[in-house]
């Protein structure tokens, strides 16, 4: 069974297949908690790059912990490491959209998908920056 949700704080809509027995109303913010755990669901099946990230993460938290990392430290590593995957997450997003209008407009779904990946590169590289400064930090408090 298919039912349309319609989310009027923020003017959108979303096919979902139910189960039969689950009819009930959920609240705006249940809602937004499922669709939370089913965006991430689908993002890290739909690409393996997540398990790349979470690998360099727990190596990146691995060396800070060795270095003794100040609480500063670990709230901007923190930071960095949500960056790095929402940027990911609206990778995805817009890689989605840009197969969707591929059959209809090719240039525009390559040019979607280039502004895509320089987003998220500048992200990367970023979050890649402020790691090495961080951990550059701790290593020169250790002498």
């Amino acid at each position: 069974m298919t039912q349309t949700i319609i989310d009027h704080q923020h003017n959108t809509h979303c096919e979902v297949n139910h189960k039969p027995d689950s009819r009930l109303e959920r609240s705006p913010f249940k809602q937004r908690l499922i669709d939370l755990e089913r965006g991430l669901t689908l993002s890290f099946r739909g690409d393996s790059i997540f398990f790349v990230h979470i690998f360099f993460a727990i190596l990146i938290s691995c060396t800070a912990m060795v270095l003794g990392a100040t609480m500063l430290h670990w709230i901007l590593l923190f930071i960095t490491a949500i960056v790095i995957l929402a940027a990911e997450i609206f990778h995805q997003a817009f890689i989605h959209i840009s197969r969707y209008l591929e059959q209809q407009d090719p240039q525009t779904a390559c040019k979607i998908q280039k502004i895509s990946t320089a987003g998220e590169m500048v992200c990367i590289i970023g979050a890649s920056i402020t790691v090495i400064i961080i951990l550059t930090d701790c290593a020169l408090k250790l002498w």
